[in-house]
Order: structure tokens, then C-alpha cells, then sequence
């Protein structure tokens, strides 16, 4: 078995079962972001499956799963527990951004 085509084949069934989406929209979205994270522009993406996040409006579709017309965009890891831990709240994102600010060494 080649490794890289059963990740192929595993990345494709997830993107169907979780996001209704494809392999080609997937790409897509990849490349209209330059490859990189929507948030932080890092080209790093780490995760379990050591493929980048994509990240839907949790509003629409409070599961892990996705109705896939809520997608919003590409993160790595990082970016994207940044968001789910926050809850999506802007607000809250805002006062930990002005927190940092107040707190700068």
C-alpha cells in the first residue's frame, strides 16, 4: 500500500462525511488562501491528521460536521482551536487582543 494514497483517500472520505465537500473544493480553498492559514498566513499546518482545519460558522452547524455551506475558510491547528475555544465570540477575541496589549513586556 502506498501511505500517501491511503491519506489521499482518507482526507477525501472525511471532507465528504464532515463538510459535504470535495477534494477540488478543498484545493480551491487552499489556493485562494496562497496554502497558508486565513489567520495567521502560516504555511505550517499542523494537526492529527497533519493537514490543515476547515473551519465552518458553528452557528449554522454546531457539530463537528458541517452542512458545507457554511465554510468560511482554511486554518492550522492553532488558529482554528483559537476560534473553537473562544467560542467564535468576536468580543471576547477582542478583549483578549486588548488584554495583550495592555500586557506587553
Amino acid at each position: 500500500n502506498n501511505p500517501d494514497k491511503v491519506k489521499t483517500a482518507r482526507r477525501k472520505q472525511f471532507l465528504m462525511s464532515h463538510y459535504g465537500d470535495t477534494e477540488d473544493q478543498y484545493l480551491d480553498m487552499l489556493a485562494a488562501q496562497d496554502g497558508r492559514c486565513a489567520v495567521c498566513r502560516t504555511s505550517e499546518f499542523i494537526s492529527r491528521w497533519g493537514t490543515p482545519c476547515i473551519d465552518h460558522d458553528h452557528s449554522c452547524c454546531p457539530s463537528n460536521k458541517s452542512c458545507g455551506k457554511c465554510l468560511r475558510g482554511i486554518l492550522c491547528a492553532n488558529c482554528n482551536t483559537i476560534l473553537g475555544l473562544s467560542g467564535d465570540d468576536v468580543n471576547r477575541l477582542r478583549r483578549a487582543i486588548e488584554y495583550l496589549e495592555v500586557h506587553r513586556g
